[in-house]
């Protein structure tokens, strides 16, 4: 499989993206949209944390995947929270940023889990979720 995605935490407040070492455009294409319906699917903000740390190789048309996400993700109301060794992705999310300026994501790059996690945490502590806040158990 060339896109794993998971549900990041019990409550299913997040999802987590990892690329395999070699994906491609058919892939994303076919992943993304069930991805989409999950998130669709919950009446709150649901955050994504793209690790692509192991990511080896990517797909030829990847700035076309990257202004399409741009397109499926402006609607949400959510933190995308990208993962990466390198400096490549921030700068390709730049250069798209530029090619689509009315277009808004919340886009937070960082090179490690723990900080992802941390931004994603923050900016849910400023979100009303259905949940207690010791037991994460649905309030009532």
């Amino acid at each position: 499989m060339g896109l794993s995605i998971d549900w990041g935490n019990v409550e299913e407040t997040i999802l987590i993206i990892k690329p395999a070492l070699r994906w491609t455009d058919e892939d994303y294409h076919r992943e993304i949209p069930l991805m989409v319906q999950k998130m669709q699917s919950k009446p709150y903000p649901v955050d994504v944390i793209i690790d692509l740390r192991q990511v080896m190789h990517n797909p030829p048309n990847l700035i076309n995947i990257c202004r399409d996400a741009r397109l499926r993700f402006k609607d949400f109301d959510n933190l995308v929270v990208v993962i990466s060794n390198n400096h490549f992705w921030q700068t390709l999310n730049n250069t798209v940023v530029r090619q689509m300026p009315g277009i808004k994501v919340n886009v937070f790059f960082t090179r490690s889990v723990d900080e992802a996690y941390r931004e994603v945490e923050n900016i849910q502590k400023t979100r009303d979720y259905p949940f207690d806040d010791d037991s994460h158990a649905p309030a009532r």
